[in-house]
């Protein structure tokens, strides 16, 4: 039975990107500044000590996944194993990427590829998890809860060897939030809103000055009043904006080093 959530397809598979426009390139090619959100970050550092879950909501291009995926990066977070996953996906394809995620295909096992989804499921809810830190199951672009998707969530919980950041659609149907607070209690839900002014221009002024570009504090007033606080029309605003400055590149530029999040401590 095909099972597909309204949030797939927002993602463009990375295997097609040198198929995309310049712009979406380097759009996709650039990892952004990180600016803000003190306040949520410590709030989840007290949920996970806690014990708790948590679910994350917000509008799309709010910046959750950027959110969670900056823990990966900060040492108080480095006694668990993030493991991300992207639930839009058909309960086969989710439960391939958990195999992958969680070590789970080891050498001479049967290849996920030939695995139907019933013993992938059996396969991640009673194999034997490889040592180390604590998996945390990411689950990315929850936009509705399906019988077989749920069920796969009630099996998880039920083995108790995972934690739980579920981020969550804004329309995601009052009942299946519900139902998915309901498995995954206790959890904090968080929702994550737009950034402050001064932020938002810190986040411009960090990408002029690891770049180098010598815009004014009146082009970055200018800029942040525009966006607003949305990430995604930030990062818009920027791209657009290192697209003028390099004129008639065909392929993204080098942002190593300078758009990368530090690798340690945030």
């Amino acid at each position: 039975m095909k099972d597909q959530d309204p949030a797939q397809g927002r993602r463009t598979n990375l295997d097609a990107l040198e198929m995309l426009p310049a712009r979406e390139r380097t759009c996709k090619a650039m990892a952004l500044p990180f600016v803000g959100r003190e306040r949520e970050l410590k709030q989840i550092q007290q949920a996970m000590e806690k014990g708790e879950n948590l679910i994350l909501i917000g509008k799309y291009g709010i910046g959750r996944t950027r959110l969670v995926r900056h823990l990966v990066h900060r040492q108080e977070f480095k006694r668990w194993r993030f493991v991300f996953t992207d639930f839009s996906q058909t309960p086969l394809r989710l439960g391939q990427q958990m195999m992958v995620g969680l070590g789970l295909e080891g050498p001479g096992s049967i290849p996920r590829a030939h695995l139907s989804y019933p013993a992938l499921r059996f396969r991640i809810t009673h194999g034997n998890l490889p040592p180390g830190p604590r998996p945390v199951l990411v689950l990315d672009n929850i936009a509705k809860l399906t019988v077989l998707k749920l069920n796969l969530l009630r099996d998880l919980v039920l083995t108790g060897q995972f934690r739980f950041i579920a981020i969550v659609e804004e329309c995601i149907p009052p009942k299946d939030l519900f139902r998915l607070r309901a498995w995954l209690r206790p959890a904090l839900l968080l929702h994550i809103s737009y950034l402050p002014r001064s932020r938002t221009q810190e986040f411009f002024r960090t990408a002029a000055q690891q770049r180098s570009l010598r815009w004014t504090e009146s082009e970055i007033a200018h800029w942040a009043e525009i966006a607003g606080g949305y990430p995604l029309r930030m990062k818009e605003i920027l791209i657009g904006k290192l697209m003028a400055h390099s004129p008639g590149q065909s392929k993204p530029f080098s942002a190593k080093g300078i758009f990368e999040e530090k690798r340690s401590g945030g």
